[in-house]
């Protein structure tokens, strides 16, 4: 992992664990380990539950997104209504199969490749979710979710601007056997090529 992904990602989970913006179950510890600064990234977040208990501010923090490549997220985040703001890239990078984003709203920023608001990489659900994130890059752009593969985006809204050269959607950028359901998005979202960029047959819109 890059020295600054640890250091952002330790700083949103041990600070507010400290300053009870988090409540969690105990199996929440297993994130990071005892000096602080190793986060696991989802090797042990399945089953584990996260309530936002307040807005998180982003704006000085770097960051890189929840999960890598190797690992992805695969526990629960309930923001309980409120919102993680001033980001500089989506929220989630991957979000495995078994990954529930539920009840929050994002803003911000996030350019580049695979760029979204909420999750770069989607195989879980995003459930009662909005996205205010202005989006742009060079494909696979989606306002909640980039690349979708086998999740669902339930009851969600997005506000921000999307833009790409390709796979550019107002909710996805591309989905393959995924579900969209009661999902909007504003008018100007993705310049006006629809809630998604591109899409197989076995997707349900």
């Amino acid at each position: 992992m890059k020295n600054g992904f640890k250091r952002a990602l330790s700083m949103l989970l041990c600070l507010t664990m400290v300053l009870g913006l988090f409540c969690y179950a105990p199996e929440a510890s297993a994130l990071v380990d005892s000096s602080g600064y190793e986060c696991t990234a989802g090797r042990n977040t399945k089953g584990v539950t996260f309530y936002l208990k307040a807005d998180v501010d982003m704006r000085r923090n770097t960051w890189n997104g929840i999960g890598t490549d190797k690992y992805a997220f695969e526990g629960t985040l309930d923001g309980c209504g409120y919102a993680v703001v001033g980001l500089i890239t989506y929220l989630f990078k991957n979000a495995g199969a078994n990954a529930v984003i539920m009840n929050l709203g994002v803003n911000g920023v996030s350019n580049g490749a695979n760029a979204a608001g909420i999750a770069s990489t989607l195989s879980g659900k995003i459930v009662n979710c909005w996205s205010a994130v202005k989006v742009g890059g060079t494909g696979n752009n989606g306002g909640l979710a980039a690349i979708v593969t086998g999740g669902k985006i339930i009851n969600s809204a997005n506000y921000g601007s999307v833009s790409g050269t390709g796979n550019v959607g107002a909710i996805a950028g591309r989905v393959a056997n995924a579900q969209i359901e009661c999902a909007y998005y504003a008018y100007n979202s993705a310049d006006n090529n629809g809630s998604v960029g591109s899409r197989d047959a076995a997707s349900s819109i």
